[in-house]
């Protein structure tokens, strides 16, 4: 099934079909990925949807507000917009993930100590995986990292 299917028809026809508004705290978060895939396992009759998000490292990682941006704004609106279900009502998903690809080890761990910072044991951490770009060269057999610092693979987690 093409990624597109599950787009309400509002979202069909939006030049950002795949953005996702939310407001956290007072604060309206905008967030578009840089890419959306869709893996298919047949064994386990699932499907694994990413929504990725490439940081060439030019934003902080974290400021004092989410009033500007950063990696962790984006996080955040992901995050919000996981608990609120827009999944579903805006693709036609029953899950999604989000992989933050950056550019060195050291990024990644930056990445996640403020993802474990701000989400600490919450269910909308768990959505996060993080690698660098390298990862990109073997997808299916990278082991990407969670909010937890354990590895994962992108089937099966």
């Amino acid at each position: 099934m093409p990624l597109h299917n599950g787009l309400s028809a509002e979202r069909k026809k939006s030049a950002r079909p795949w953005s996702l508004k939310t407001t956290y705290r007072g604060t309206q978060l905008s967030t578009v990925c840089d890419l959306v895939f869709a893996i298919g396992d047949v064994t386990r009759r699932k499907r694994y949807n990413f929504l990725v998000e490439v940081d060439r490292g030019h934003m902080p990682v974290e400021r004092a507000s989410l009033q500007r941006t950063s990696i962790l704004r984006k996080l955040v609106g992901y995050a919000k917009a996981w608990e609120d279900g827009l999944h579903k009502d805006g693709f036609g998903w029953q899950n999604f993930r989000v992989l933050i690809l950056t550019t060195s080890e050291q990024r990644v761990q930056s990445c996640i100590a403020a993802a474990r910072k701000r989400f600490g044991d919450a269910a909308a951490g768990r959505i996060f995986l993080f690698g660098t770009m390298e990862a990109a060269k073997d997808m299916l057999g990278h082991q990407f990292i969670d909010i937890d610092g354990r590895g994962s693979r992108l089937i099966g987690t």
